[in-house]
């Protein structure tokens, strides 16, 4: 039995949990963020050595918009039970208490939303019959309508075939600006300029996807299909998706028609996509490093206008608009 230790750490060191059976729903997360508005923050979150959330990514990406970037982190080894005491609430009788009590078990009924396709992966791996019985895990396994299953089964003499839920190899990452275009997908020591921006002028709000996220370190649900490819996150609703130097990178104009109309189709009725654009060259560029699309802002506005209402971000450091259906 180790002992514990108590620190006060960084959110923005821990990430959402990569493969979440948990979908979350709109009605949940929007209840979730009240309560941290109205409460403050209630129940504590578990992460892995490494950082990542295997109980609470919900909590952490609200946390995220509600909280400044700090936390107090226990760090232990599961042999006692870990209590977090309210000093500011008196006792059990105060309403704060009765109001915590009633929105923590009302947000876990309505914020649950079961991913078929990540039941399936972890069914594969693990025994979850003591979750549930062999009847209600077959139905589960089945209520996916909208997403379509491929057979990766492999016999012995074939090559293996790399899933495309286990994003790229480390060979493509090292080659990605060639693979995927020009600065795709940098290593970085601090979230991105976009969505630091968006932070600071409270354009992320409700549930957030960062769609094309690379290696940003923020700590919203991200997209990205080499190091985030957790496609589960494109088959349900987001009130704000990010698509961050993404768009300049692709070079079929039809291929950045087909990625806006997917985009919007994921996009709750009221959503808002945020779309940032590199917009460094004049002309399009393709070289060894990848390619960059040299368009200018009123090409893209252009683009975006025959599929949104278009409100151009005043940004310096990059080209920026919201878009909303």
């Amino acid at each position: 039995m180790s002992q514990p230790k108590l620190r006060i750490g960084k959110l923005s060191d821990f990430i959402p949990q990569k493969q979440n059976a948990n979908l979350h729903t709109e009605r949940g997360m929007s209840l979730l963020e009240s309560s941290m508005s109205q409460d403050g923050y209630v129940s504590p979150m578990t992460a892995t050595a490494d950082g990542e959330v295997i109980d609470g990514s919900a909590r952490l990406e609200k946390s995220a918009t509600q909280f400044a970037n700090e936390a107090i982190i226990v760090e232990h080894d599961g042999t006692r039970p870990v209590v977090m005491k309210r000093i500011d609430i008196p006792s059990a009788e105060d309403p704060r208490a009765q109001r915590i009590s009633l929105s923590a078990n009302r947000i876990g009924e309505l914020n649950l939303q079961w991913s078929p396709v990540e039941l399936q992966g972890f069914n594969t791996k693990l025994n979850l019959t003591p979750l549930w019985t062999t009847e209600e895990l077959s139905t589960k396994l089945s209520e996916s309508d909208a997403v379509i299953r491929i057979d990766y089964s492999l016999n012995d003499t074939e090559e293996p075939i790399r899933k495309a839920n286990e994003g790229f190899s480390e060979d493509e990452r090292k080659n990605l600006e060639t693979l995927a275009g020009y600065k795709t997908a940098i290593a970085r020591t601090r979230v991105s300029r976009p969505m630091q921006f968006y932070e600071k002028n409270n354009l992320l709000s409700g549930s957030v996807l960062d769609y094309g996220s690379g290696q940003d370190i923020h700590n919203y649900p991200r997209f990205d299909p080499a190091y985030s490819p957790d496609y589960a996150m494109l088959c349900r609703e987001w009130d704000t998706i990010a698509c961050n130097y993404v768009l300049n990178v692709i070079p079929l104009i039809h291929n950045r028609v087909e990625l806006l109309l997917a985009l919007k189709g994921i996009l709750s009725p009221s959503g808002v996509l945020l779309c940032a654009i590199y917009g460094k060259d004049d002309q399009d560029t393709q070289s060894s490093r990848g390619y960059q699309c040299g368009w200018q802002p009123q090409d893209w506005e252009a683009l975006f206008s025959d599929f949104f209402t278009v409100e151009r971000l005043k940004t310096q450091e990059f080209w920026g608009w919201k878009l909303t259906k």
